[in-house]
């Protein structure tokens, strides 16, 4: 099983991201891909998605459809079709699906550039502890290793909204607010 939530989010080539997949295909490899569209086309809430299932044999398709079949009834009847249309209307079209990547594209290289812009501040400001994992992890949010009451000072004396779980949201920094969230950070690490 392989889960594509963030499908191209984390940067190379949506042929990289496909890479697996194909592969186990060549090799005849039974498998099954969870996919969804809720990053990567903006439509959390959407519950659109895709289970693909890749199996030897008809008969053991039918029995894995049989299956999902199953899971699935309980929770819904008639799922949205909104999500699914637009993706079908992006995906379906040369020139809106090349428009889709150039923004995954620029989506991607922004994340990447946030955390190195935040990785460069707080070494700069000699924040204390190792900080590169913010350009090891990938996607949209990191987890900042930093305690629950570190987060909870983040919140109450620097309104930086962070979970107490340590996960920051990348896509809601900003160039012009690093230095104020690198100083924050470093401030509670420091003091909390």
């Amino acid at each position: 099983i392989r889960d594509r939530y963030q499908r191209r989010v984390h940067g190379g080539s949506l042929d990289d991201d496909a890479y697996a997949a194909r592969y186990f295909e060549k090799e005849g490899m039974e498998f099954v891909v969870a996919q969804s569209f809720s990053k990567t086309m903006g439509l959390y809430g959407e519950r659109t998605g895709c289970l693909i299932m890749v199996s030897k044999t008809p008969e053991v398709s039918s029995k894995l459809l049989s299956q999902v079949k199953t899971i699935v009834r309980p929770w819904y009847s008639n799922p949205p079709l909104q999500g699914p249309r637009i993706v079908h209307y992006i995906l379906s079209h040369p020139a809106r699906r090349k428009a889709w990547v150039q923004e995954l594209d620029a989506m991607s290289a922004r994340i990447r550039d946030m955390r190195s812009q935040l990785f460069a501040e707080l070494v700069k400001i000699k924040t204390p502890g190792d900080w590169a994992f913010l350009l090891r992890q990938i996607g949209t949010f990191f987890y900042t290793g930093l305690s629950v009451r570190q987060c909870q000072r983040l919140v109450d004396k620097h309104h930086v909204y962070i979970l107490e779980t340590g996960r920051l949201s990348v896509a809601g920094i900003s160039s012009a607010r690093i230095p104020y969230l690198a100083a924050a950070i470093k401030e509670v690490v420091e003091n909390a």
